[in-house]
């Protein structure tokens, strides 16, 4: 028990890094005998359980494991009550995405026993990819693009291609040829494309989500250019968003004159009236994006 400690704090949303983290826990843990019959794993909401069972005797071993997943939602007095005297055969792991630097939770755990998991910006990623696998740039970046930022999903994968490819460094035409498109593009790609009038990439947003949306990307398109017209009278500060909501509404803004942008919303009362009357709504609003940004 010497070299681990009584509790840890894995913080942060990168997969990869978390997965790393508990398997090298593990492996200490597994030096102690076998695990199975003295390892309990919660939820955050179900604090007592927890509590009770940090202060349970292990059993055969000589030590008790403790995981919790989603531990913002501790009732945080219980454990920081717990972790000033801590069960001496026990080790509580706690792990979640986010917690406050200055709760009285983050403050209660030995900074040496914090762990930062947190995920790495996704212009990022394909570098950390080419740091630890035999994979060219331009591939690792088509890999984020298809499969998204979720790096323990990204790592799986590309292992998968190292053995397809018989440990070969992979190329962009190996990503191609082994990596289904799994990630759908998100509602605020198209937005962010069309305010950005990059006709291309709104298209191929478009074309990448599924049947229907056009339902969901109207509206959210009217409130954008609204946001941009505003943008123009009053300011973007001056919108009631927060700062990080309205970065890029002035670059944005300078895309379009003032009548595009009021003509923009007439095509899409245009277009919901004809997507109302046909049965090719997704044409419909392929043509207003088309006659919006060209």
């Amino acid at each position: 028990m010497e070299d681990l400690k009584p509790a840890y704090l894995i913080i942060g949303t990168d997969k990869l890094k978390r997965k790393k983290v508990l398997d090298r826990l593990n492996t200490r843990l597994s030096e102690h005998g076998d695990m199975s019959m003295n390892t309990s794993i919660f939820d955050g909401d179900d604090t007592d359980a927890i509590i009770s069972a940090c202060n349970t005797i292990p059993f055969v071993t000589d030590i008790r494991y403790v995981q919790v997943n989603n531990a913002e939602k501790l009732k945080s007095d219980q454990i920081i009550s717990y972790l000033e005297n801590p069960t001496k055969t026990t080790i509580l792991t706690l792990i979640c995405d986010k917690l406050n630097k200055n709760s009285k939770l983050y403050k209660s755990i030995d900074k040496s026993c914090i762990i930062n998991c947190e995920a790495p910006k996704k212009y990022m990623i394909a570098d950390q990819l080419c740091q630890l696998h035999n994979i060219e740039k331009a591939a690792a970046e088509r890999l984020v693009e298809l499969l998204g930022e979720d790096t323990l999903l990204l790592d799986s994968q590309i292992k998968k291609i190292l053995i397809a490819t018989e440990n070969k460094k992979i190329t962009i035409n190996d990503v191609n040829t082994h990596v289904s498109k799994s990630v759908a593009s998100k509602p605020w790609d198209f937005t962010n494309a069309f305010a950005a009038r990059d006709l291309k990439t709104a298209l191929n947003t478009f074309h990448s989500m599924d049947n229907g949306s056009e339902y969901i990307l109207l509206p959210m398109t009217c409130t954008r250019i609204k946001e941009l017209i505003g943008t123009k009278t009053v300011g973007e500060q001056n919108l009631g968003l927060q700062n990080w909501q309205v970065k890029n509404h002035y670059r944005w803004a300078n895309n379009y004159t003032m009548d595009e942008l009021k003509n923009i919303l007439n095509l899409a009362l245009d277009c919901e009236v004809k997507m109302k009357s046909t049965s090719d709504s997704a044409g419909a609003f392929e043509l207003f994006i088309i006659e919006a940004i060209k």
